[in-house]
């Protein structure tokens, strides 16, 4: 006799008490947000509407430009501008740069490309959505509404328990 497998859902496995982040929210702040609450990414709201995803990735990505584009820009004006200023001119330059990250929300790095699933989505076709997508969350929603999350954390918790 065969045994037959649980058929969880994405309403078994989401975890409903999700921590979300406003679009206007600085970046700086972001990062602080995700560490404080043991999270990697979260979904980005603009009232009770979700506009899109965050990760601590995209973070590094924004940095990461950002700070290619300060040493680009710092080698063209220290090669343009010599003389004694040159030092002052270079800080200058930072702190320029540091003040555009300054001045970045979350709606200017969130991906705003949802990946959302239905509650009752088995966790077999999650799995497959999130490996023909490269995530590692998928939302779940029901009318427009967030109703939880599900990570490849959530699924491997079912494997690690059957």
């Amino acid at each position: 006799m065969k045994k037959t497998e649980p058929r969880w859902t994405a309403a078994d496995l989401m975890q409903r008490d999700v921590k979300t982040v406003d679009a206007d929210l600085p970046v700086p702040e972001l990062e602080y947000t995700l560490v404080s609450a043991s999270i990697s990414g979260a979904p980005v709201m603009e009232g009770k509407k979700v506009v899109g995803v965050v990760s601590r990735s995209d973070i590094v990505e924004v940095l990461t430009a950002e700070q290619e584009f300060g040493e680009l820009v710092g080698e063209w004006y220290v090669g343009a501008v010599q003389g004694a200023r040159d030092e002052q001119q270079r800080k200058e330059l930072h702190a320029t740069v540091g003040q555009r990250l300054q001045g970045m929300r979350v709606r200017d790095i969130m991906n705003p490309e949802l990946i959302s699933v239905d509650p009752g989505m088995p966790a077999a076709e999650i799995a497959r959505v999130m490996l023909a997508r490269g995530v590692h969350r998928v939302l779940v929603i029901e009318d427009e509404r967030l109703l939880g999350l599900v990570t490849t954390t959530d699924l491997l918790r079912v494997v690690a328990e059957s």
